[in-house]
């Protein structure tokens, strides 16, 4: 298997599979199936409103053998449909086995849709009815060397996201559209399609599906995941804000909801708690500050700005400082827009107005090159895999025990003079730096090994 799952997800999944056993009991039909009822039901109806939320194509990738069947190729490696979040560590035949498993259950979604407009065609819905086909998020299923989402930067694989939209009162089709939408605009489009009062305080716009409606779109959007990357683009530009400092704080969370995805917060979590706010979107209403934390540090990617025309697959961050300083001008103003908590603004560096000068980010660069190319002492080189390994260690360590990282290692790799007693520190050695120091006894292997390699890039 994959590995080992959060807590007893993996073994449940198993055990629906054996009740899975035909398309017509698997969630997605069960669902489409249930919207198509309602809609045959309700059609001549007027002001109904439907939403059917398909959890698929979500992982697992879990489908029936005649979708499979789609997607024929050799594969003889482990039963694997479900992928762990992080980099790609699989072989390449096993890592094209699970986009066929993925591929295969969007061909599900996909006739499930088609079956869904195929109803639009019998009853002769789009004469008078919205239509919006959307989904949440996207997943990384190679691309960039990941899997998964959430852990990563966001790319455009995430969070540039599918939406078709017919609108019956101007019945325009097959008709691509540049302006830049949110899924913060659906709400909105869909009370102004019923004719209902927008709150002053909904930060969405309608969607606007008539040609002409190019010159009310946004300038840029805002987006990211809490305590990562805050991200800005304004359709060719996407520009990736990293926080100042290894520490990636301040950094609370506000909410009247103390709970994570599958549990409550511990009491330990409330220590130091204070109410704060009203914030414009909390409806005069207080809530809890509560110190925040984070699974990865996007410190260590630092800042990333991508020109989507020149490269639309984001491989390669562009250095253009006179881009990065009017993206942040635009990323402080949607900040403001949205009710930033000012703490934000302290964690990402800039200031609530965002005026930063070249001179400021040259230093910020300068500060990471300097945190990356750290020195043991030891007469070693390193190679660009172990200067990348290093530099994520420091960043995932505790703020307390950081400055002591180095000083650490080294001792780390020296314990003992038995080859037994080293082997730890001299495996990770090998696979870091290429000591050449004779007078560090703990890596006197390793001085060996580097001999052994000498064709290698030290």
């Amino acid at each position: 298997m994959s590995g080992r799952k959060l807590g007893s997800l993996w073994r449940q999944d198993w055990v629906n599979r054996r009740y899975l056993d035909a398309e017509e009991k698997q969630p997605l039909a069960v669902t489409v199936n249930r919207g198509i009822e309602f809609i045959e039901r309700n059609h001549q109806e007027d002001r109904w409103f439907l939403q059917i939320e398909a959890f698929d194509p979500h992982e697992p990738f879990f489908t029936q053998q005649k979708y499979k069947d789609l997607y024929p190729h050799a594969y003889e490696g482990r039963h694997w449909d479900w992928p762990d979040y992080g980099k790609v560590k699989q072989q390449p035949e096993e890592l094209q086995h699970l986009v066929y498993e993925y591929a295969s259950l969007v061909s599900m979604c996909d006739h499930y849709l088609g079956r869904v407009l195929d109803t639009f065609d019998r009853l002769e819905l789009w004469k008078d009815t919205l239509l919006i086909v959307n989904t949440d998020h996207g997943f990384l299923l190679g691309e960039h060397r990941w899997l998964g989402k959430n852990i990563q930067p966001m790319y455009n694989e995430i969070v540039h996201i599918p939406l078709f939209i017919w609108d019956p009162r101007c019945a325009e089709a097959n008709r691509r559209s540049a302006q830049l939408v949110q899924t913060i605009d659906l709400a909105p489009t869909l009370l102004e399609y019923f004719g209902v009062e927008l709150p002053q305080d909904m930060q969405g716009r309608p969607i606007k599906a008539s040609s002409d409606a190019e010159a009310g779109a946004r300038a840029a959007a805002l987006f990211g995941i809490h305590g990562g990357h805050v991200n800005c683009t304004d359709g060719r530009y996407v520009y990736m804000r990293a926080p100042k400092t290894m520490d990636n704080g301040p950094l609370y969370e506000y909410t009247l909801m103390p709970s994570h995805m599958h549990n409550r917060f511990k009491p330990s979590e409330f220590e130091g708690m204070e109410l704060a706010g009203p914030f414009r979107f909390t409806k005069s209403t207080q809530v809890m500050k509560l110190k925040g934390s984070t699974y990865l540090n996007p410190y260590y990617y630092g800042h990333l700005l991508f020109d989507l025309e020149q490269g639309p697959f984001q491989e390669n961050p562009i250095d253009h400082p006179e881009i990065e300083r009017r993206m942040i001008r635009l990323l402080a103003r949607l900040m403001q827009e949205h009710d930033a908590p000012p703490e934000q603004f302290e964690r990402l560096g800039i200031p609530a107005d965002g005026m930063v000068t070249e001179a400021e980010l040259q230093q910020e660069k300068e500060l990471r090159r300097r945190q990356r190319n750290v020195e043991l002492g030891l007469g070693e080189s390193w190679t660009e895999q172990a200067r990348d390994a290093f530099f994520a260690l420091q960043c995932c360590a505790p703020a307390e025990s950081r400055t002591q990282l180095p000083v650490q290692f080294v001792s780390f790799l020296g314990q003992g003079t038995e080859p037994h007693q080293r082997g730890a520190g001299i495996r990770i050695c090998r696979s870091l730096i290429r000591c050449r120091s004779s007078s560090h006894p703990g890596c006197s292997v390793c001085t060996a090994v580097a001999k052994d390699t000498a064709g290698d890039n030290q």
